[in-house]
């Protein structure tokens, strides 16, 4: 196998790898986790261990909203057939190929010294979710909370990073 062809096999294979097992990640997540690593090529990131939203005692589902070759979305949600609408729905995952677009929103700090970019999303008649965003390697990937603080959407991300 010549040394191209090598690296490409590696490039298919490294998210494959480093796709988390169903007991790597918190009980919210096992029931999507084959699907992701099924159907995207990218390193899927989920935490080990689901830091509070906010939902109190409700019970939170993971539902998957998308997932493809270079992209995938996770809605976090009080219902297990949670298309994303306002109404039960916690927050979100996502995965997706980095673009070239430059990082928008104020710079902090996250674990492991990444640097993440944090978006406030403003409620009105909806409640967006408020958005950390951050890249690794040649993906980006983001944490929000419906409405979400700076200090509970980086304790999402920061779940996300600790896997």
């Amino acid at each position: 196998m010549s040394a191209r062809a090598a690296i490409a096999l590696s490039t298919l294979l490294l998210p494959l790898a480093s796709a988390p097992r169903k007991t790597d990640v918190d009980p919210v997540f096992r029931p999507i986790v084959d699907g992701l690593r099924q159907k995207t090529r990218i390193a899927v990131r989920l935490p080990a261990k689901l830091p509070d939203l906010g939902q109190g005692s409700d019970r939170v589902y993971a539902v998957l909203a998308h997932a493809e070759h270079g992209s995938y979305s996770v809605v976090l949600a009080f219902t297990p057939d949670c298309n994303g609408a306002s109404f039960c729905r916690i927050g979100s995952l996502t995965g997706a190929a980095a673009s070239s677009k430059r990082s928008t929103g104020k710079r902090i700090r996250l674990a492991r010294g990444v640097t993440g970019y944090y978006t406030e999303g403003v409620c009105g008649a909806n409640c967006p979710d408020s958005v950390i965003s951050w890249r690794e390697g040649p993906n980006e990937y983001t944490a929000g909370i419906k409405g979400g603080s700076e200090t509970d959407v980086a304790a999402l991300a920061n779940a996300v990073l600790a896997q």
